[in-house]
């Protein structure tokens, strides 16, 4: 196949990033392109304005350049956007149906066309396994992903690292429950059955809690967490934290249980925590 590169543009948080990032390298694999082809743009990240003013964020500061740690992995395929207008000559763009951009630096519109097709279709079947349950889910990593998954984005140092500084995964004596709120959708729940819910996805009642939220303090006056059966609850501390060490640490846990079943940063979470299980 004649293609000169591949340039990805990142949109949103951390947990759609790794399946863009995913999504490409598969692609490549799966159609015998070079990977040394793929060029990800530092300085030209695509993160909407209300996910900014969620996060505090000024309107200069760049949300990949803040998390970049993670993709240590690859990191000699990020660049500068200056530096890739050097290496590119003609582009054309591909937007996928979820508003991922992608330049495929082809030698002809054809070419180009035929990529285009190809890579929509698998970038949107990728997408759909945050959607598939638990079982189905780890069934379609082993099966062809979960090789490529790992070498892209599982860093042992990096993970060793983040366990040491997490005193409440460094000191545990027990297995420990990983439970993760977003704040906008479970405002709306019916707190009760969201409580029964979480107590009969335990599977061992001698074990501790480590809860997760974009807003700790609001979800301490919206679930009684005293009604839960664990022998203790910690909550982690996002001080100063990046989204990427909060996804680490989640993965961390011996088991993860989250309010937001179809949510890119939950499934990552559970898919890294399978990695570490197996030691992939």
């Amino acid at each position: 196949m004649n293609l000169k590169n591949i340039e990805m543009t990142l949109l949103g948080r951390i947990g759609n990033m790794i399946y863009e990032v995913f999504s490409i390298y598969y692609f490549c694999q799966k159609y015998n392109i070079l990977k040394d082809k793929i060029l990800f743009t530092k300085n030209r990240h695509i993160l909407y304005d209300i996910i900014k003013h969620q996060m505090n964020l000024s309107g200069n500061e760049n949300y990949l350049e803040r998390n970049i740690k993670f993709f240590d992995n690859i990191k000699d395929r990020f660049y500068d956007e200056s530096d890739i207008e050097k290496i590119f000559f003609d582009n054309f763009s591909i937007h996928t149906p979820y508003s991922l951009c992608i330049n495929l630096k082809c030698n002809n519109i054809e070419n180009f066309l035929d990529l285009n097709s190809k890579f929509i279709k698998d970038c949107y079947n990728i997408r759909l396994i945050k959607y598939y349950p638990d079982n189905i889910l780890l069934s379609k990593i082993y099966n062809g992903y979960i090789k490529l998954y790992t070498d892209l984005f599982y860093n042992k140092e990096l993970f060793n690292r983040i366990k040491e500084e997490d005193q409440v995964l460094k000191n545990k004596s027990k297995e420990i429950y990983g439970l993760t709120f977003r704040i906008q959708e479970f405002s709306s729940l019916d707190f009760d059955n969201q409580i029964l819910i979480i107590n009969n996805s335990i599977k061992n009642n001698n074990a501790d809690c480590y809860v997760f939220c974009d807003d700790i303090s609001t979800i301490k006056t919206l679930l009684d967490f005293s009604k839960l059966n664990f022998e203790n609850i910690y909550f982690y501390d996002r001080t100063n934290k990046e989204d990427y060490e909060q996804l680490i640490t989640l993965a961390l846990c011996d088991h993860i249980i989250g309010n937001q079943p179809i949510s890119s940063f939950i499934t990552n979470a559970k898919i890294l925590n399978y990695i570490i299980k197996n030691e992939l």
